[in-house]
């Protein structure tokens, strides 16, 4: 399998432009597994001096004893090796003494701190920094996959390493127009689709094949016991939850449909107290977010949502499907898949154009909306340079002008700010019709005209 990497070009210049800071750097990188933190933090490595170090889940003289050795080895120096450092701040005094001579910085980068800090390691870090590293040329770079963790540890203001860093990134999943990259023989339709099962998740999106259609890629990339998307959500779930039960039942609901919290309850047997607590970690951890509706301040309206397109394919279709995929019965479970997609598809679609809406449009604030009595309108996003506020209706099918004069009504329900004014928008795979919807207040998008978007727009890294 060929490496891909995908954009990430903000994120190499914010490393390019602090490695060339005349100061000591300690850098900050985090973000979900699998999403190219790694890559990001080795791409430094190909345009300057340093060395990589990732951590293991092993003891604090294991981690001391292996990044000596690294370190060893970038000096070029086997006396270094065999010190026998009692602790990584005297480590840290020998090394920063040996780069000070060093005409450029030297890159140390440290993954996986968590395993590390798990082992006593932190406080270390941070007197190393302080009385040696801090006064030398070096950018230590630290990265991590456990979110909540790095910035509990690096960027919380009670943190060991709380003022003490001069950069930090988080690095975001591709959004679809740098996904589709992976796949250049794709449609935009088969990329949209691939991005929702996938995701903007670099390693996930390496794992398709786009001389295959959609459904062979799930036969032979996807739905069998081994091949890595398979088991990934259980996996990932199980390195980030102490009590996997519970919190797998509380994100199987919410993926089932159950969005408000009563349904979430009802569904889980969970007290109030106790859920409460669940969804306020899984928000804290990033598998979901609160959901309101557009100008909703009240919490009763909220919902919840997944905010991962890999797990809600999983759960909506691996997971409940696991007896037939362990009995190789493939077929039955991808007609499942081939009728039950497009709702699936639908709801990722909307996220799409409330992000293109942002980005290229200058709205802001685009969201869905609801009420009480369960009517819904698909986006409803400001813009505050015209005073426009646009409403719209997204179809992962065919749209037509009824959808529009639909939309005209239902705007009425909303309350607009004052001196506004409503324009609409109207998306489907295909519009049908379009010389009955000419009129300047209503604007249309078929996949035609975001896949002319997108090409405009995207550059590779």
């Amino acid at each position: 399998m060929v490496q891909q990497f995908i954009n990430r070009l903000d994120e190499i210049k914010s490393l390019r432009d602090e490695l060339s800071e005349k100061r000591a750097s300690m850098g900050i990188i985090y973000g979900r597994r699998r999403i190219g933190k790694t890559e990001l933090s080795l791409r430094l490595l190909k345009n300057a001096n340093g060395f990589y170090y990732l951590a293991e889940n092993r003891d604090y003289q294991h981690n001391l004893r292996q990044f000596q050795k690294v370190a060893g080895e970038y000096l070029k120096d086997p006396m270094f090796e065999k010190i026998d450092f009692t602790s990584w701040v005297d480590m840290a005094e020998e090394l920063g003494r040996r780069l000070a001579t060093e005409r450029t910085k030297t890159v140390i980068i440290i993954d996986e701190l968590p395993y590390m800090v798990e082992h006593g390691v932190l406080e270390e870090l941070q007197k190393a920094w302080d009385l040696h590293l801090s006064k030398s040329k070096v950018f230590l770079l630290l990265v991590g996959s456990s979110m909540s963790m790095m910035e509990r540890l690096t960027l919380d203001y009670k943190a060991p390493l709380y003022g003490r860093r001069t950069m930090q990134l988080k690095v975001e999943k591709l959004p679809v127009w740098h996904s589709a990259k992976f796949h250049p023989r794709f449609s935009l339709q088969q990329a949209i689709e691939a991005f929702s099962i996938l995701d903007g998740v670099p390693l996930y999106l390496q794992q398709f094949d786009d001389r295959l259609d959609l459904l062979r890629n799930l036969e032979f990339n996807y739905l069998r016991k081994d091949r890595i998307l398979y088991e990934e959500a259980e996996i990932l779930l199980r390195l980030e939850l102490r009590e996997f039960r519970r919190y797998f039942q509380v994100l199987h609901s919410i993926a089932s449909g159950n969005r408000g919290f009563g349904d979430i309850s009802s569904s889980t047997k969970l007290d109030t107290a106790t859920l409460s607590k669940y969804l306020s970690n899984l928000k804290e951890l990033g598998f979901i977010k609160d959901d309101l509706p557009f100008g909703a301040e009240r919490a009763r309206l909220k919902r919840y949502r997944l905010c991962d397109n890999y797990f809600s394919f999983w759960f909506r279709f691996v997971f409940p499907n696991k007896r037939l995929i362990e009995m190789g019965r493939l077929d039955e479970l991808l007609v499942t898949i081939k009728r039950d997609l497009p709702a699936h598809v639908s709801f990722i679609f909307e996220d799409i154009i409330r992000d293109v809406l942002v980005r290229y449009f200058g709205y802001h604030d685009a969201k869905a909306w609801w009420n009480r009595i369960g009517e819904e309108i698909d986006i409803v996003a400001l813009d505050t340079i015209h005073r426009t506020v646009l409403f719209g209706e997204v179809k992962w099918g065919e749209a037509n002008p009824k959808d529009y004069h639909l939309l005209r009504e239902k705007s009425s329900l909303v309350t607009i700010p004052e001196g506004y004014n409503k324009k609409y928008l109207i998306v489907g795979r295909q519009i049908k019709k379009k010389d009955e919807l000419e009129d300047e207040k209503v604007m249309m998008i078929d996949l035609k005209n975001l896949d002319d978007l997108f090409k405009k727009k995207v550059h590779l890294g």
